[in-house]
């Protein structure tokens, strides 16, 4: 299903007299920089006591988000079928769901189509989040595309649309500018109330693992959240989904069948060909992620034809893959999961896990890396933010310090002292949290190691995480430096060790 919008005489009126798509508008060509882009963007998150009342709400605002983008949209030049044209890729799910896009990006540029790619949240600089031919945009053209959004919507609108469905809006006048030849865009929470299900008629869908995330606004259930993930299911496309935890796969089989649909489980991916298969990101939880990418990029490439409804789930065939579809996987890299950094002799190993399952996959990486250098000292970087508690997702941590004990935990928030960086600035945290967060984790991991104790710490940034880390270097023993939790802390790593936009 998708939001049908009635457009008021009022709103026709507008449309009339709008500018054609994409047509220049006069600007001050020194004010329109990129810095000055970011600071506009940041004002328009929503500040933490917003978030606090759609968390007691139970998010029951969302349903208004899919009528405002439409609206906006229009003011853009931009309609509804426009975004058909698009030839949409959409994907959810509570884990994965990046990876898969990423995939699914990378096989379709080795099959020389223009790609475009839409995911968040960002690492280090925001124009990550919109990739075309896998590269973020350039400063210059992120700031080109942010302003012309930004004077034309604020021409029309007493109040600009918050920082994701800017976001989403800029994408999609990104995308149809430069005419690619598929859009991937990845969910940004849920899918059923999300900015980028306002695209009426995607090709096809995909539903990465489940897991319970954002319970205060998705629910506190597996079926609940597929509930939320499931609205992406769209009449006639077809929609892929990994194997799911109990609940969830009945749900989306009732999205499935609501939408007159098909839904497809996605095999393992040993059954594709008797030739083992390479994937450029590693960890047991990506050939999943691997299988669903290439469901996916199989039906847009076969022409997306649309699918026969069914009241049952559709076991997808496993097929031989292709060179191309080979290189792509092999090829694919994906910032901030299981990512390696060597930097001045430090080892650092990232990975934005934020679920339990996430954080057991990290678990298992961190320590298969760890067993491969036996002499070396390891210490852990961890915070978790929003609704996310420490005491669900450090249990797999603390299973890998009883394995293979740690020299040290590390506890911090999600900023660095670089303030002065706009693309990490971040208004959707409580001032408590900052403090408050990073101390009931350590505390956490105290009771949780009561047995097995190691230094245990808690720091105001994460430059302070870092040098603490780097402190604890012995002379001929390798430092290794685990860093989990949440991308944003992921990303806020990067951004100290001076990692460069990928």
């Amino acid at each position: 299903m998708f939001c049908r919008v009635t457009l008021s005489a009022r709103s026709l009126l507008r449309r009339t007299l709008r500018p054609a798509l994409f047509s220049p508008m006069a600007t001050d060509a020194s004010a329109r920089t990129y810095a000055a882009a970011i600071e506009a963007l940041n004002s328009l998150q929503s500040n933490a006591a917003t978030l606090e009342t759609q968390r007691k709400t139970g998010g029951r605002n969302l349903e208004r988000q899919l009528p405002d983008m439409a609206h906006a949209l229009e003011i853009l030049g931009i309609q509804l079928d426009d975004l058909n044209g698009l030839k949409v890729i959409h994907v959810a799910g509570s884990k994965g769901k990046g990876s898969t896009c990423a995939f699914v990006e990378r096989i379709l540029r080795e099959h020389g189509l223009k790609t475009g790619l839409f995911t968040s949240p960002h690492l280090i600089e925001v124009r990550e989040r919109i990739r075309i031919n896998g590269q973020p945009l350039s400063q210059t053209m992120f700031a080109e595309h942010f302003w012309r959004c930004h004077d034309r919507l604020r021409a029309a609108a007493a109040e600009l649309p918050p920082y994701f469905r800017f976001t989403a809006l800029m994408t999609f006048q990104v995308f149809l500018a430069e005419k690619v030849d598929v859009a991937i865009l990845e969910v940004g929470m849920g899918g059923r109330y999300d900015a980028t299900n306002i695209v009426p008629r995607p090709v096809v869908c995909g539903i990465a693992s489940l897991a319970l995330e954002h319970t205060a606004i998705l629910g506190s259930t597996i079926p609940e959240i597929a509930f939320h993930k499931g609205g992406i299911i769209k009449h006639a496309a077809p929609v892929f989904t990994a194997p799911q935890p109990p609940g969830g796969l009945e749900t989306l089989l009732e999205c499935a069948t609501a939408a007159k649909t098909r839904l497809h489980l996605a095999p393992p991916l040993e059954e594709y060909s008797k030739q083992p298969i390479t994937l450029g990101l590693v960890g047991d939880h990506q050939r999943l992620n691997a299988s669903l990418a290439l469901q996916l990029t199989r039906h847009w490439l076969a022409g997306g034809a649309s699918a026969e409804p069914s009241t049952t789930i559709v076991n997808a065939p496993a097929f031989e893959v292709t060179d191309k579809e080979r290189a792509g996987l092999a090829n694919t890299q994906w910032p901030g999961r299981c990512q390696i950094v060597e930097l001045d002799g430090v080892t650092y190993l990232l990975d934005g896990a934020h679920t339990l399952e996430s954080c057991e996959a990290a678990a298992a990486w961190f320590k298969a890396v760890l067993d491969a250098r036996p002499g070396a000292r390891s210490v852990l970087l961890f915070n978790c933010a929003g609704d996310r508690e420490g005491t669900r997702l450090l249990p797999p941590l603390v299973a890998l310090h009883a394995a293979r004990p740690l020299a040290a935990a590390l506890f911090c928030p999600n900023r660095s002292r670089d303030v002065a960086s706009g693309d990490h600035i971040n208004k959707m945290a409580r001032a408590d949290e900052v403090v408050t967060g990073p101390a009931a984790n350590a505390k956490a991991w105290l009771t949780l190691t009561s047995e097995t104790p190691c230094t245990t710490e808690i720091l105001p940034y994460i430059d302070d995480a870092i040098e603490t880390a780097q402190k604890l270097r012995v002379k001929g023993e390798p430092l290794v430096v685990l860093v989990t939790g949440s991308l944003h802390l992921v990303g806020g790593t990067l951004k100290v060790l001076e990692q460069p936009v990928q």
